[in-house]
């Protein structure tokens, strides 16, 4: 793990920050770089900084004995990691890892409180930030609860080549070292049962596997298989009534 210099936060709720807390944001936070398969926390530790994640992916889960756990989300940036815990002082319940490398940004936890309770633009952000993530932990575990086991397998793969998939003339690779045993830990079942979903996926020509890294082959005939329409399609049947909103208001500082 390495560190270096902060860079610009204007996509991240660090931009609803006063001019001089975003200088103090500047001088006394630091960016950590972390490889692949490294814990960022663990559960039962004490979080003495909040990290946003600049660059990468990280996994999130329970843990169970001593190994890990169901997977609880898979987070992109500009996501924060250990906002709860820093503000309510309470230890960390679950594991984050980092999937491919990931750069993360540590903010003391004693400004950020500060911030949050002297500053009303910045706690408004931060409102945000959380009803942002609860809607992606809901639609990220809603798909995976429901269905058979290769149905479920699929829209997890969907998941990681949506946050760390690139583009090849074979299909979606994804970045991640992903196993049998990891994908068996995320999705709560056996190995035997990943293993046999691939087999189907294989035979179906849906997947394969190059240089340790899965690639989706078709990531439409994915999608098909396992109920997943493609972002923006409306559902068969489904009405659309046209809703005026008015912008959100930001409390005056």
């Amino acid at each position: 793990m390495t560190t270096s210099a902060p860079p610009s936060l204007d996509s991240t709720c660090f931009a609803a920050l006063d001019v001089e807390s975003r200088t103090l944001l500047t001088q006394r936070s630091s960016r950590l770089a972390f490889r692949s398969d490294r814990p960022v926390l663990r559960t039962g530790e004490p979080v003495s900084h909040v990290l946003c994640l600049l660059k990468g992916t990280v996994r999130v889960s329970l843990r169970l004995n001593e190994g890990t756990g169901p997977l609880l989300g898979l987070l992109a940036p500009p996501s924060l990691v250990g906002l709860g815990e820093v503000l309510t002082l309470e230890k960390l319940h679950f594991n984050i890892y980092t999937i491919e490398p990931s750069d993360l940004l540590a903010v003391p936890a004693d400004l950020f409180r500060g911030w949050a309770q002297r500053q009303p633009r910045f706690a408004f952000a931060l409102n945000l930030e959380l009803a942002g993530r609860i809607d992606t932990q809901k639609s990220q575990l809603g798909r995976l609860a429901y269905g058979n086991i290769a149905e479920r397998l699929g829209r997890l793969l969907l998941d990681y080549a949506e946050l760390c998939g690139t583009s090849t003339p074979d299909g979606i690779r994804i970045r991640a070292r992903l196993s049998q045993q990891s994908l068996a830990e995320d999705l709560g079942v056996d190995r035997k049962s990943i293993l046999r979903s691939m087999e189907r996926f294989r035979e179906l020509g849906l997947l394969n596997k190059t240089q340790g890294r899965y690639v989706l082959r078709s990531e439409d005939a994915l999608r098909e298989f396992a109920n997943v329409p493609r972002p923006g399609l409306e559902l068969p049947g489904a009405e659309v009534t046209p809703l005026t909103v008015s912008a959100p208001r930001l409390i005056p500082s």
